[in-house]
């Protein structure tokens, strides 16, 4: 049996962004665009307490999407997003070896897209 080429690799995020968009551009001239957004949840344990989680996820826009979403995104905003996983592997200034999980979105849901 063989096995598939691509695997599944899809997130569906929502939330409200911690931070403002970060826009800059490569030095090829692509755009890429940075923010985190806060995803809560809240649950009840057994004994009736009610708890909140909060996880912080970074995510990247590229592109047409970077420019449209650092025009119209702003700190404190909602935003809905679907993307891919990314690890990502770098060296800081220091040399010390660093890395991250984000996502890279490919479809984002504007505010007013929610509530028209």
């Amino acid at each position: 049996m063989s096995k598939p080429k691509n695997h599944l690799n899809q997130v569906i995020l929502s939330g409200n962004l911690i931070k403002e968009v970060d826009l800059r551009f490569t030095p090829r001239g692509k755009a890429i665009a940075e923010t985190c957004v806060a995803s809560q949840k809240t649950w009840k344990d057994p004994e009736g307490n009610e708890h909140e989680e909060t996880d912080l996820v970074n995510i990247t826009f590229w592109g047409k999407r970077a420019e449209m979403a650092a025009a119209v995104l702003r700190k404190g905003g909602f935003v809905d997003v679907e993307g891919r996983l990314k690890f990502e592997k770098w060296n800081d200034k220091s040399g010390e070896k660093r890395s991250a999980l984000k996502v890279e979105v490919i479809h984002v849901r504007y505010p007013t897209e929610l509530n028209p």
